[in-house]
């Protein structure tokens, strides 16, 4: 509740009085991440997911305009829930990139 909160409220990033006794010499910036740490859905390039990004305009999977559309599209709702200019695009979760080579090789494509 307190993150739909946050989302709705555009409150994702606070200060966060971490020691009482140190007063605000202690105070941290964070904030709370809009998809934990998964990528965007579409966008897992591991073994455990297998999405890709086909960049062939011959293949019949040839998907680059929708994909990059669609992750547009998420980075703009994601900052839709900060108020900063900036946001943190997460792309990994527990046992992600054990196909190291597959990420970095479609991460280069969305870029």
């Amino acid at each position: 509740r307190d993150k739909n909160r946050r989302l709705q409220e555009q409150d994702m990033e606070l200060m966060w009085s971490a020691n009482q006794q140190l007063g605000s010499s202690a105070d941290l910036f964070t904030g709370v991440l809009y998809n934990n740490y998964a990528p965007p859905k579409g966008f897992c390039f591991d073994y455990l997911c297998g999405d890709q990004m086909v960049d062939d305009p011959s293949s019949t999977e040839f998907n680059i305009p929708a994909k990059v559309a669609a992750f547009v599209d998420y980075a703009k709702n994601q900052s839709r829930a900060y108020k900063t200019n900036h946001i943190l695009m997460t792309m990994g979760e527990d046992f992600h990139y054990q196909y190291a080579e597959s990420w970095f090789a479609n991460l280069d494509k969305v870029i």
